[in-house]
């Protein structure tokens, strides 16, 4: 599999260069492109030996997303372009498939309090802690024990 790497760090991968074709070497030479609106789902180990699954989603036409977590919430990751950099925005689904967007024009604290109902614990958690994907992944399974 072809994927666009940093200049500085030859491990660390953009997942957006294949938010629209994915392209395959095969082992005879050949080359095979295929269009991202047409994989299910994409499982590798990167370059770092971490172990990365990205699926279709109805919500992101033409792209795949990385799954995160997967439970009662859902957590993906969804990478574009933009300026000629790389962006990240945090995708949550609840239990009846509500999506918030944790992004760069939307407060993370506030979306995560309003997909659970400014939960007393959550708040005060979130109020506390800075935001970071270890933190959201507490926040989730906080939650989720209320479920």
């Amino acid at each position: 599999m072809i994927v666009a790497r940093n200049f500085f760090d030859k491990k660390f991968i953009y997942p957006s260069s294949f938010n629209y074709k994915v392209k395959f070497f095969h082992k005879d030479g050949t080359k095979q492109r295929i269009k991202a609106r047409d994989i299910e789902k994409l499982t590798f180990i990167d370059l770092k030996g971490d172990k990365r699954v990205f699926v279709e989603n109805a919500d992101f036409k033409n792209h795949i997303i990385e799954i995160v977590y997967l439970n009662k919430i859902q957590w993906y990751k969804h990478y574009y372009n933009a300026n000629y950099s790389e962006n990240t925005v945090n995708e949550l689904f609840d239990l009846n498939g509500k999506r918030y967007s944790l992004g760069l024009f939307n407060s993370a604290r506030k979306q995560i309090k309003k997909m659970t109902n400014y939960d007393p614990d959550v708040v005060k958690f979130l109020d506390d802690n800075k935001i970071n994907d270890q933190n959201i992944l507490k926040v989730i399974k906080l939650y989720e024990t209320k479920l």
